[in-house]
């Protein structure tokens, strides 16, 4: 059985990519700032991008109930942070507890 060869498609294709070869080959300037400038100016916003890691915010819907009971729980429990009981934070701020011993 003999290989169907595709020269209809083959050769204008070729010719065409060594025309563009040559081309970019001869004026490689343009071909080398134009990205650089496309790239930095679509690149500009991501220095002002704030991360979000509230993982309530982004992992619960906007309507769900728990943020409901959670606002309630906070508004007829205030948490004072004068008085702060670990047990009672209905909040997810970021906190850390230490207990140490002295040992003589």
């Amino acid at each position: 059985m003999r290989m169907r060869t595709f020269d209809c498609i083959e050769a204008p294709l070729s010719r065409l990519f060594y025309r563009y070869g040559r081309y970019v080959a001869q004026h490689p300037l343009p071909f080398i700032t134009i990205p650089i400038l496309v790239t930095a100016f679509c690149s500009i916003n991501l220095l002002h991008i704030r991360p979000v890691t509230d993982a309530i915010y982004l992992f619960t819907p906007r309507n769900a109930r728990s943020k409901f009971e959670r606002q309630v729980i906070h508004d007829l429990w205030p948490l004072h942070y004068h008085n702060y009981v670990p047990g009672r934070a209905v909040t997810q701020f970021r906190e850390i507890q230490v207990s140490t011993t002295l040992l003589f």
